[in-house]
């Protein structure tokens, strides 16, 4: 897992499901999308995760497209997701 897909996830969790989750709550969600990926089930399993930490101390960072655009300039100029930013 890298802090790439954690604040990805964070981001995804904000946008698709109104989650306003910190860093450690991206982590979790990169470790259950990794688990499960490439996975075929007859029955979709429940899935639990508990978020645990608060998000006032990333407000500055995972949430400003700017923080990310200048952390991660590298990984998106070689191919990452810079729509996911503005999703």
């Amino acid at each position: 897992m890298n802090e790439y897909d954690t604040v990805m996830h964070c981001r995804e969790l904000l946008n698709n499901q109104y989650i306003f989750a910190g860093g450690s709550s991206g982590s979790v969600m990169v470790a259950i999308t990794s688990c499960f990926a490439d996975q075929t089930f007859s029955i979709p399993p429940a899935v639990v995760d508990i978020f645990c930490d608060r998000v006032d101390r990333y407000v500055t960072t995972i949430y400003d497209d700017r923080w990310v655009e200048e952390v991660f300039e590298q990984h998106i100029s070689s191919g990452g997701d810079k729509h996911a930013l503005s999703r």
